[in-house]
């Protein structure tokens, strides 16, 4: 039996010494690492995720702010709401520029010929601001026809049915007859008072008197329309304006009511009195041709006569004739 020194230092070596390894603890141990390792790499990706997300997000917005000019695309600006400060731009409404030589020929955008020998006025036809009313002259392939030959009819410059643009609206062929057989636009009352002008058209001219037709824009179920302002028998008025000593015409918005006041003013036998006859009228609605058949031109139906006297011995003045106390103004002179 070895000596007990000899079995002591081998029991010392033998505990020294490493045991076998267990291949079962070995394999827990390297899935253990590769879960360590794969749930790192899964932390590393959504962290470089995360910072490719924000770094597009930084560039994006320096994009934005170094091109802050640029369009915005059109899908925003359609389904972005208006603003409740936000106002729609008037409309400007496009004159039709005349020729100082009344017989050269021009076409016009909205007319089916060209035209010559126009006149022109501007007020508030439509109600929606200032726009232009014309007088023209059908003009052909040979040129402008001699005065009083052609055709003539009323344009007026309205919105269009976009409202953004401008349109034409025509009427006529008018019954012109002046001294050289043109007619002419001459003054824009507003005979009723409701912000409107209406627009006086000379279609007859002698020596010293002359004619007026009233025309105004009206709406229709298919769009703009000018219409004639017409009388109970539904004939287009025709109001006198001027005279002579022996006998005068005029017209005023200065009654009462501010109703539109036609009044003739005769010279009696001895000459020393005016006899004058004052007629007001009102502008009703609009003229019925037929039961309940309706037109678009309104009635200038006359209310209850005046008769009275000048004494030319005296200081009581002539009554006033004056179609700009109606409103607008008269831009053409009597003669064309």
């Amino acid at each position: 039996m070895p000596p007990i020194d000899e079995r002591l230092q081998r029991d010392l070596d033998r505990a020294a010494r490493p045991s076998a390894p267990d291949s079962g603890a070995r394999f827990e141990d390297v899935e253990r690492r590769r879960a360590r390792r794969t749930l790192t790499r899964k932390v590393q990706t959504a962290a470089l995720v995360t910072v490719v997300l924000v770094g597009t997000a930084a560039g994006f917005l320096a994009l934005l702010r170094n091109f802050s000019g640029a369009e915005t695309p059109a899908t925003r600006a359609t389904t972005s709401p208006p603003t409740a400060t936000a106002t729609r731009s008037p409309v400007v409404l496009q004159e039709i520029v005349l020729p100082d030589d009344p017989t050269k020929v021009i076409s016009v955008d909205g007319l089916g010929s060209p035209v010559c020998r126009g006149s022109e006025i501007q007020g508030n036809f439509f109600g929606g601001g200032t726009t232009y009313a014309y007088v023209f002259t059908e003009a052909s392939g040979a040129g402008c026809p001699p005065a009083g030959g052609g055709l003539q009819v009323l344009v007026v410059v309205v919105p269009d049915a976009t409202g953004h643009s401008s349109s034409l609206v025509v009427t006529g062929p008018l019954d012109c007859h002046t001294a050289d057989g043109v007619c002419y636009v001459w003054a824009d009352p507003d005979i009723d008072g409701d912000g409107k002008n209406e627009i006086a058209v000379v279609t007859t001219q002698g020596a010293s008197t002359m004619f007026f037709q009233l025309y105004e824009v009206v709406t229709t179920p298919n769009g703009w329309a000018v219409s004639p302002i017409v009388a109970p028998d539904g004939a287009p008025v025709s109001v006198a304006e001027g005279g002579s000593v022996t006998h005068q015409d005029g017209v005023n918005c200065s009654g009462p009511s501010n109703s539109f006041i036609e009044w003739s003013a005769s010279l009696n036998a001895d000459q020393t009195k005016y006899l004058i006859h004052s007629q007001p009228y009102r502008l009703d609605g609009d003229y019925e041709s037929g039961p309940g058949v309706f037109t678009t031109s309104r009635v200038l139906q006359p209310l209850t006569p005046s008769d009275s006297t000048v004494d030319l011995n005296t200081d009581r003045p002539m009554p006033a004739d004056d179609i700009t106390s109606c409103g607008g103004s008269i831009p053409n002179p009597p003669s064309p």
